[in-house]
């Protein structure tokens, strides 16, 4: 067999091996069904993503990339207009369509591939606060901090969350928005460790247009929020 199979097997063999271990372990420690397939997807991704493509998320209006030191790019901005607006009536939709909450993540402490040893789980908690972090009436400028919700994670069946700092200027004509300091963590990851939050990747796998979608829905209620009463 060639290089490729071997290297198929030895992974099949992890994977039923974390599956045996997960399998025999109770009381408090969890069992999760997906975390042979996760090794293998996590291994797959990893070996895929610098042949991924990123040609359709440069052509993404607004999105500006930057690159990775291992190859490929990370999403570094996402700049949009918005309606015109006052400073006040800016700072009150961004008052009510940013949040800040405060989130858990969760994951192992143990590496997959040690053997012999069950799994331990642990938790973190990552606090949220005042969205505002700053604010300069005089160039009608405020620096947000918020969260969303990222859709479902690239790790069995959780969720992502997404962290980002939002610029926001007021204009008569038309406001800016430039979302920045984008980054994304799943909340939880079955026995694999949790790396908490890191930066968007742009490739394929690492499904940047869900990111997008969400900060895009962010700014779709603020832009919502400055329509002029009827």
């Amino acid at each position: 067999m060639g290089s490729s199979e071997w290297l198929v097997i030895f992974l099949i063999a992890c994977a039923l091996v974390i599956y045996a271990r997960n399998r025999s372990v109770s009381g408090s420690y969890r069992t999760p069904v997906g975390a042979p397939m996760t090794l293998l997807l996590a291994a797959g991704m990893a070996g895929c993503a610098s042949m991924q493509s990123e040609t359709d998320m440069r052509a993404e209006p607004g999105v500006s990339l930057r690159a990775r030191a291992e190859g490929g790019s990370y999403i570094d901005e996402l700049a949009m207009d918005v309606r015109g607006a006052d400073f006040g009536r800016l700072k009150m939709c961004l008052a009510m369509a940013v949040s800040n909450s405060p989130v858990t993540l969760s994951g192992g402490t143990t590496p997959p591939l040690v053997l012999f040893q069950p799994p331990r789980m642990q938790t973190v908690a990552v606090p949220g606060g005042d969205i505002f972090k700053y604010e300069d009436p005089a160039s009608a400028t405020a620096i947000v901090i918020g969260s969303a919700d990222g859709g479902a994670s690239l790790v069995d069946t959780t969720r992502a969350v997404i962290r980002f700092e939002l610029a926001a200027s007021a204009n008569a004509d038309r406001s800016h928005l430039r979302f920045r300091n984008i980054t994304r963590a799943h909340l939880d990851t079955g026995t694999l460790p949790n790396d908490g939050f890191a930066p968007v990747g742009a490739w394929h796998a690492a499904h940047p247009d869900a990111a997008i979608r969400a900060l895009r829905g962010i700014a779709a209620s603020i832009d919502a929020c400055l329509r002029p009463a009827e």
